[in-house]
C-alpha cells in the first residue's frame, strides 16, 4: 500500500495523464551528474522513477509525477524541469528520452535508504 504522500502524488499524476497533459520528458538529469551519480535524488523520489545508466542517472518520463522532490536534493545541480534546462545542456532532453527507448524493462535505481 502506498504511503499517504505517495498516494496523493500518484493520484495527481493519474489525473494529469487522464487530461492528456504528459510531455515527452518531465525532469531532466544533465551533464553535472556524469561520473557523480550521488543518489540523493533516488532517496527522495516518492515513485522510484530514477534509473541508473553507465554514466549518469535518468528520470523516466512516463513514471515521473513532476513533484520536484529530486531537484533540490542534487548536490551538483544536475536536475532541471524540462523547460528550465540550461541552453548548453538542452541535448540531454533527447538523451534522457532515448535512454528509456534503448532500455525497456530496466529496473529503477535503489538509493542508500531503499
Amino acid at each position: 500500500m502506498l504511503a499517504p504522500l505517495r498516494r496523493r502524488l500518484h493520484l495527481s499524476w493519474v489525473l494529469r495523464r487522464a487530461r492528456g497533459r504528459r510531455r515527452e520528458m518531465t525532469y531532466i538529469i544533465a551533464e553535472p551528474c556524469i561520473g557523480v551519480k550521488d543518489w540523493a535524488c533516488v532517496d527522495v523520489c516518492p515513485v522510484e522513477c530514477i534509473y541508473e545508466g553507465d554514466d549518469q542517472l535518468y528520470i523516466h518520463p512516463e513514471e515521473c509525477i513532476d513533484c520536484g522532490a529530486c531537484e533540490p536534493e542534487c548536490p551538483v545541480t544536475a536536475i532541471f524541469e524540462e523547460s528550465a534546462v540550461p541552453e548548453q545542456w538542452k541535448h540531454y532532453t533527447p538523451k534522457n528520452a532515448q535512454f528509456f527507448r534503448d532500455h525497456p524493462g530496466i529496473s529503477p535505481a535503489k538509493g542508500k535508504g531503499k
